[in-house]
């Protein structure tokens, strides 16, 4: 399905819940690493209960070396009846960079110095990176390279790694990166098993985020980073307004609307600043119901930054770029220099 963006998550969820559409077999949250939690805590609850989580949740810290094993996890039954989840949290693998033609290079190299196990390791990534199978025959592996140069006079040194790699791949865990991973979800997951990738950055060009478009449900968290457009600023309020109301809903408070002027004006349009004093604001209303500007005034620092100290630091550092959008900014909302 296409790109999800986090505000029409929560009709997705619903829509789960109702049964009007299927889990997909992986999700991708990738953008915030606040709004990430929050849909990955979001999804769990929809597909496995709090209490359940122990027998049918795993999560892995998105490190490169933990790959192998939640891939193991990922395909190993459980001894638990029913859905499967496996989490590969704050993950780098979008953001790695395997060549194909650095590889074949490395892999040269390598066994022009004849050092076998590093032309065996260079040639196993390259594999990965092709989508060829380790096993497939050895004419198929040349010819399938020869796009990178091989040529006659290297079926020898082919031959002689192809000998290493199979040793290895028998004798080590599989090589790491995220063309394993798209080459184990490729071949299918068992009956039941789900995975959960969550990840700040994202490269859209590679293929398996392509692939995870197409064949899994990708939800875009990410926030505006510049608010020098009104759609940037307009963005950014609704997303606020929405993780607002979300904790609020979830308090049973209410926030006046001056109470609501006050805290953005002591916080700005920073997202994590203002979820973080708003649940301090409903800790502190206790038992009252409406959160006031009297409340926001006794508990909430201000951390805004002056929109005009920032435009004149702007213009003292030449900083044209940052300045005239800021300029703009100003003028539209109305404050007009003195």
């Amino acid at each position: 399905m296409p790109e999800l963006p986090y505000r029409q998550f929560s009709s997705y969820l619903n829509s789960l819940k109702q049964g009007k559409v299927g889990v997909a077999p992986v999700y991708l949250l990738q953008g915030d690493e606040l709004l990430c939690k929050t849909a990955l805590n979001d999804l769990l609850d929809v597909l496995v209960p709090v209490e359940d989580r122990i027998t049918h949740y795993e999560a892995f810290e998105g490190l490169p070396e933990n790959l192998p094993k939640a891939i193991e996890s990922l395909q190993t039954f459980s001894f638990f009846p029913g859905i499967k989840i496996v989490g590969f949290l704050d993950t780098t693998l979008f953001t790695e960079k395997l060549d194909a033609s650095k590889l074949y290079g490395k892999w040269q190299e390598a066994c022009s110095r004849r050092e076998s196990r590093n032309a065996a390791s260079y040639l196993r990534k390259l594999l990965v990176v092709r989508s060829i199978e380790m096993d497939a025959p050895e004419t198929a592996i040349f010819d399938a390279l020869s796009d990178l140069g091989m040529r006659d006079a290297d079926r020898q040194r082919l031959s002689e790694t192809l000998v290493d790699v199979r040793r290895m791949a028998q004798q080590e865990p599989p090589v790491e990166g995220i063309q394993l991973l798209e080459a184990e979800i490729r071949r299918g997951l068992p009956e039941g098993h789900h995975l959960i990738l969550t990840a700040e950055a994202v490269d859209r060009r590679k293929s398996f985020y392509k692939f995870l478009v197409e064949q899994g449900t990708v939800v875009d968290c990410s926030v505006p980073k510049e608010l020098s457009t009104k759609a940037s600023r307009q963005a950014m309020e609704t997303l606020l307004a929405g993780e607002m109301q979300r904790i609020l809903d979830g308090s049973g408070k209410r926030l006046s609307g001056a109470a609501r002027a006050a805290l953005l004006e002591k916080t700005g349009y920073d997202l994590r600043m203002v979820t973080s004093e708003l649940a301090k604001l409903v800790q502190y209303a206790a038992t009252r119901t409406e959160i006031t500007a009297e409340d926001v005034a006794a508990v909430v620092a201000k951390t805004k930054k002056d929109p005009i100290y920032e435009l004149t630091n702007a213009v003292m550092e030449r900083k044209t770029g940052q300045a005239l959008p800021m300029m703009a900014s100003l003028l539209e909302s109305g404050l007009f220099p003195p």
